[in-house]
């Protein structure tokens, strides 16, 4: 199409172009030409110089006017291409956040699930201890723990039931499976998943054994010609759990089954008289009928 400019141009200055070269008749005498003849070839030459110029600059703006339109529209193309990458590249970024916090809570969510399974676990387990201890008593095979008298754990719940729980429930649990649970359970390769009872079941009847040890009086140490059979099932349950579950959930059962007898036993000793109470822990317990019970404060 045919730029304004240029159109406007040759309107204006073709007509006075074409007026003076009119005006101007040839004259020639001889090989001589009038004054008049060279100024008239001169301005006729002016105004085609005239019109050459003003071709070419206005060819030049159209290349500039061109070549900048060209630029705006690259600029604006690399603006879109530079949005669409980083809309692509921030995509998976948001999807990669999103995947992770999804799988944290869904790890979350399976720990708790798991220390849930392992209480319901424990319960089941305090059960049927409960079971094989009456049907020890019913086959009148010795099986309860003789480490402490009736008398000294009557008076651990009734005068010390703070600190009695706290050893038996809290500090008690944490230091035997280090020592039965974690410690022999170190020395096996890392990558060995299987249970190893060749390793679970010594170590348990060890554990048992160690509960059988009594403190006399005069301070000396006697060793009880039983098996507690309460202890031995808790270490074969304990070391099952630290192989398949780790050490915590090993600890969180062992402090379960100490920790809510002795609650049981501090709370029926505060709500009960004391003959009717130590009857109730006895049986939860496993204790002997015949064992010794203090005297103090019997209403």
């Amino acid at each position: 199409m045919e730029n304004p400019s240029r159109r406007e141009f040759f309107k204006k200055f073709i007509p006075k172009l074409q007026e003076k070269a009119d005006i101007a008749p040839v004259q020639e005498m001889g090989s001589v030409k009038t004054e008049q003849q060279i100024l008239s070839r001169r301005t006729f030459l002016k105004f085609v110089g005239a019109i050459g110029a003003a071709v070419v600059i206005e060819q030049i703006g159209a290349k500039r006017t061109e070549a900048q339109e060209t630029s705006e529209t690259a600029k604006t193309n690399d603006m879109k291409n530079q949005k669409q990458i980083s809309q692509t590249d921030t995509q998976p970024k948001s999807e990669n956040i999103s995947h992770e916090i999804q799988t944290s809570e869904a790890e979350q969510e399976s720990v708790k699930d798991s220390y849930a399974e392992t209480a319901i676990e424990q319960s089941l387990m305090m059960g049927a201890k409960y079971i094989a201890n009456a049907i020890f008593e019913k086959l009148k095979i010795e099986n309860e723990n003789k480490s402490l008298s009736d008398e000294e754990i009557i008076e651990c719940l009734r005068d010390r039931p703070i600190s009695s729980l706290f050893a038996t429930g809290v500090l008690a649990p944490v230091i035997e499976e280090a020592l039965f649970r974690a410690l022999p359970s170190a020395f096996i390769d890392e990558n060995d998943k299987q249970h190893r009872w060749d390793i679970g079941i010594p170590t348990s009847l060890l554990f048992a054994l160690v509960h059988n040890f009594k403190k006399e009086e005069s301070g000396e140490l006697r060793f009880l010609k039983v098996v507690p059979i309460n202890q031995f099932m808790g270490g074969l349950f304990y070391w099952y759990l630290m192989r398949e579950k780790g050490y915590s959930h090993a600890t969180m059962a062992h402090s379960m089954n100490n920790a809510i007898p002795l609650s049981i036993g501090i709370l029926l000793v505060k709500a009960y008289p004391e003959k009717k109470a130590t009857k109730m822990v006895r049986k939860i317990w496993g204790l002997k009928e015949d064992e010794k019970i203090s005297g103090k404060n019997t209403p």
